[in-house]
């Protein structure tokens, strides 16, 4: 093999594991409550989008829509960055 070849091999190889390992380095996890008659989770969602570092903001509801009170509704978030300021 040449050492070129070599080089790069070495180089993707530790890239790939740094990813791997640091991926989830800022990812934070919670439950967000919210009253989503006076303002929707989606508008919440995008505000907090908007925020400097903030990558990706998801959500789940633990349990079906239709079973939710509409003025405490549910939902574990979670939040990626890229740094914690």
């Amino acid at each position: 093999m040449k050492l070129e070849n070599l080089r790069t091999l070495v180089k993707e190889e530790l890239s790939r594991k740094l990813n791997e390992e640091y991926q989830d380095k800022y990812k934070m996890v919670g439950m967000i409550i919210t009253n989503i008659k006076k303002r929707p989770q989606k508008e919440i969602f995008s505000d907090i989008r908007s925020l400097p570092g903030i990558t990706v903001a998801s959500a789940k509801e633990p349990m079906e829509y239709s079973e939710q009170d509409t003025t405490k509704f549910q939902s574990i978030m979670t939040i990626k960055n890229y740094y914690l300021a």
